[in-house]
């Protein structure tokens, strides 16, 4: 049983009647189309040009909650894990991000994706060689590692950096730490 409303067909770009009336654009599609998008797009446009922070800044006020807290990602080997890392710095409005000896393309697409939202803190990565370089400037630093407490024979040097003012966290995902890197950091077990 066929109803008495005219029937829609739906293309992408076009809606046309069945009864055979004008085609008409979809509203918002391109400028000029909605009042509302243009006027948004313009102030976004302004806003870029006056050099004021945009959604996606850094948290300057009020400041970000863990302001004085740097990550670390040493030796990266997959790019959508760097995204994943710098969204979630940025949910815990953690604002600098450090990656030691990546081994994947950073800005790619794959990282840029999986940051959704959090593409500032890539693009404002500091990327070093050694984790030396990443931990300047910080008072202590924790590690996370996967390992069993009685594998892991390392005597850690507590005051490798006393006279820095910033907390690291580092975490390791495709090598582990070298030996020489071990000093560096107070070792934390997963397994408490």
């Amino acid at each position: 049983m066929r109803s008495s409303a005219p029937a829609r067909c739906v293309s992408r770009f076009r809606v046309t009647c069945a009864t055979g009336s004008e085609k008409r654009p979809i509203r918002g599609a391109k400028r000029g189309d909605s009042a509302y998008r243009d006027n948004f797009a313009e102030r976004i446009k302004e806003l870029r040009a006056s050099g004021a922070p945009t959604p996606g800044a850094a948290l300057v006020n009020p400041p970000a909650v863990l302001s004085d807290v740097v990550v670390v990602f040493v030796s990266p080997k997959t790019a959508s894990n760097v995204g994943a890392m710098a969204r979630s710095c940025a949910a815990f409005e953690c604002e600098t991000l450090r990656l030691v000896a990546p081994v994947c393309d950073v800005f790619s697409r794959a990282s840029m994706n999986a940051a959704k939202g959090a593409q500032y803190l890539i693009k404002n990565a500091l990327i070093v060689d050694d984790l030396a370089d990443a931990l300047v400037g910080t008072r202590a630093a924790v590690a996370f590692h996967p390992w069993m407490e009685d594998e892991l024979r390392v005597d850690v040097d507590a005051d490798a950096n006393a006279d820095a003012n910033t907390d690291a966290r580092t975490r390791v995902e495709a090598r582990g730490q070298r030996d020489g890197e071990i000093p560096w950091i107070h070792v934390c077990d997963l397994y408490h």
